[in-house]
C-alpha cells in the first residue's frame, strides 16, 4: 500500500485531531482503531470478506483490496474484504501474532512467542523463499519489501536476504541495531547510540542523512527517509523530498512518533503519527 506522502501526512494531521489511536490507509479506502478498540473503515470499502464487528482490536493495516486486525489479548488475526490474493485465510485466528504488517497484495505476521515472521497472500515467489529459509529465526524487529527483507536479531545483528542489487541486501557492518525500515530499494535503521544508518540505492541522497542520531527513523516510498530528532521530536526528512511532498519543501511540524508496531514494519506502510 504506496500512498503519495502528502496525502498520507494529511492523513496524519488529521488524525492528531481525533486521537484515533491507529489508522491505516489504501488507494481507495482506510480504517483506523476507535473507541472501544472497533474498527471503523470508510471510503469505497473491499468487496467480500466482512468487518470484524466485535473490539479490542489493537492494530489495523490495509492492502489493496483488504484490511487486516489484530485483536488482543490473544493476538488473534482477522482478515475482511476480496480473497483474489488468498488473504483471508480461514485459520488466522488459530495464530498469535504480536504484529502484522500489509502490502497491496500480501500480509505478514511477527508470531507472539516465537517472534518467527509468517506471510500470506501472493508472496512473491523470491520473498516467500526467503521467508521460508529463516522461517525458524526470531527475530525483535523486521522490514519487509517485495524481493527482500531485513530482521534484526535479539543480540542486535542484521540480516538482510533477497534482492541485493542496489546493496539493500548488505547491512552497514555496525553491530547494536535497534530497529530498521525499508523504503523501495534502500533500507534506514538505528544503532543503539541512537545513529542513523542507512545502506542501498542513494541515487537521490535517500541513504546520505542530514542528522546523526534520533529517536526514530522511517523510510517512506522509494526516495524518502525522515527521522524523529532526539532533542525535540522534530521531523527531519531527506532524498528526494520536493517530490514526496507535493513540489514542495515543504515538511509538516509538530512531535511525532512512528508507528510500527511489536517491531514490523512492510514498505509502504510505514506511518507517522502527530502527538502534538
Amino acid at each position: 500500500m504506496v500512498l503519495s506522502f502528502s496525502w498520507m501526512m494529511m492523513i496524519l494531521l488529521w488524525i492528531g485531531s481525533v486521537h484515533a489511536q491507529q489508522i491505516s490507509t489504501s488507494d481507495t479506502f482506510a480504517c483506523r482503531i476507535a473507541e472501544e478498540g472497533k474498527i471503523d473503515c470508510w471510503g469505497r470499502l473491499p468487496q467480500g470478506g466482512p468487518l470484524p464487528t466485535e473490539g479490542n482490536f489493537t492494530q489495523i493495516v490495509t492492502g489493496q483490496e483488504y484490511g487486516c486486525a489484530l485483536q488482543a489479548p490473544e493476538g488473534r488475526t482477522f482478515c475482511f474484504g476480496s480473497n483474489t490474493t488468498g488473504i483471508l485465510r480461514k485459520d488466522l485466528p488459530l495464530f498469535s501474532f504480536l504484529s502484522v504488517g500489509s502490502n497491496r497484495i500480501f500480509a505478514c505476521g511477527l508470531r507472539h512467542e516465537s517472534r518467527t515472521l509468517y506471510c500470506w497472500g501472493d508472496v512473491p515467489a523470491i520473498l516467500d523463499a526467503t521467508v521460508s529459509a529463516h522461517s525458524q529465526e526470531a527475530f525483535r524487529s523486521i522490514c519487509i519489501q517485495q524481493s527482500n527483507f531485513c530482521g534484526i536479531y535479539p543480540n542486535s545483528s542484521m540480516v538482510c536476504v533477497g534482492d541485493n542489487t542496489y546493496g539493500q541486501s548488505q547491512p552497514t557492518p555496525f553491530d547494536g541495531w535497534m530497529s530498521v525500515s525499508h523504503g523501495g530499494a534502500f533500507v534506514c535503521g538505528l544503532l543503539r547510540n541512537n545513529r542513523i544508518a542507512c545502506f542501498g540505492l542513494n541515487n537521490l541522497g535517500q541513504c546520505r542523512p542530514p542528522v546523526e542520531t534520533a529517536t526514530q527513523v522511517v523510510a517512506f516510498g522509494s526516495s524518502v527517509a525522515c527521522a524523529i530528532l532526539s532533542y525535540n521530536g522534530v521531523l527531519q526528512c531527506w532524498g528526494q523530498t520536493t517530490v514526496a511532498f507535493g513540489g514542495s519543501q515543504w515538511v509538516p511540524t509538530g512531535t511525532f512518533q512512528l508507528q510500527m508496531t511489536g517491531g514490523l514494519g512492510v514498505y509502504g506502510n510505514n506511518r507517522l503519527t502527530l502527538i502534538s
